[in-house]
């Protein structure tokens, strides 16, 4: 990469992005009930086409990494109300139809997405993989939104704003402490004081949301074993998964002398599972 950085600067590319989603994807279904999920699916992706074209355009990394984060936020607002609008366009069968192509699309990109990465900078640079993201969602919006019907939630009550700056912040707070911890210690002043911050930010959040009458995350759910196991699942995934299909093609890259093809090639059999069990037709694929 041509923008030099440490590790741990480099590791923000990633955490950037998940760290803006993750806090906004509460907040971006109540804005999509509120003025429209056609509105926010369309404002979403032009965010996505705007950050990705000045990501490929980037001139330091700092910036790189705050062009991701604002990424994220398009990402939040595109995947919840599209979620939301096939939820409102069908019913019943075909709704599970609907969710099922929804997984097979995710399958798609997780499959040959690392090779077409690869692919593409190899011969281009890095920068045009943002390009070729940003071309994508143009086709998107001139393709698919006009065959999109608007949809809100008349009962829509406002956004918990004070809940979703808190739950970002202990976001933040916690990625940072973790990024920190083995290369300043875990004993260390700065990554105890990140984590202990952490615990006092989730503790904030959970008072604001006990107090609020429609708050952003029902805490009551947390009652009911069925929900936390849900819950944990996507974790171990973040923690598994996820780290290998970013890590690995590193690993093959930087240890192995590979290259970004042929990196994004070598992780094809841990990610083409997926458009096996998301198919409509693989009944197996609800028990994953």
């Amino acid at each position: 990469m041509d923008l030099g950085g440490d590790q741990s600067s480099l590791s923000w590319i990633v955490n950037a992005y998940a760290i803006a989603f993750g806090g906004c994807v509460m907040a971006a279904g109540a804005i999509g009930d509120q003025i429209g999920r056609k509105r926010c699916f369309v404002a979403g992706l032009w965010i996505f086409i705007a950050t990705s074209l000045l990501i490929g355009l980037t001139p330091s990394l700092l910036l790189l990494n705050l062009l991701r984060a604002a990424e994220g936020v398009g990402g939040a607002l595109v995947l919840t109300s599209a979620t939301s609008l096939l939820a409102q366009e069908f019913e019943g069968a075909e709704r599970t139809r609907a969710f099922s192509f929804l997984g097979t699309a995710f399958g798609v990109g997780l499959a040959f997405g690392p090779m077409a990465s690869g692919f593409l900078i190899e011969h281009w640079g890095w920068r045009s993989l943002y390009f070729a993201i940003a071309l994508i969602a143009v086709l998107i919006l001139l393709l698919g939104t006009p065959r999109i019907r608007e949809s809100r939630d008349p009962n829509a009550q406002g956004i918990d704003w004070p809940g979703t700056m808190l739950f970002t912040a202990a976001l933040v707070s916690l990625t940072f402490g973790i990024v920190r911890g083995p290369q300043d210690g875990w004993a260390s002043l700065r990554v105890l004081s990140l984590l202990s911050c952490t615990v006092l930010l989730f503790g904030a959040f959970a008072t604001v949301e006990l107090r609020r009458p429609r708050p952003m995350l029902e805490l009551a759910l947390f009652r009911y074993p069925r929900f936390i196991g849900v819950q944990l699942l996507p974790v171990a995934t973040g923690f598994s998964f996820i780290a290998l299909i970013v890590y690995v093609p590193i690993w093959f890259m930087v240890i192995q002398g590979r290259d970004a093809f042929t990196a994004g090639l070598a992780i094809l059999p841990l990610t083409a599972p997926m458009l096996v069990v998301n198919r409509p037709e693989f009944r197996g694929g609800c028990l994953v």
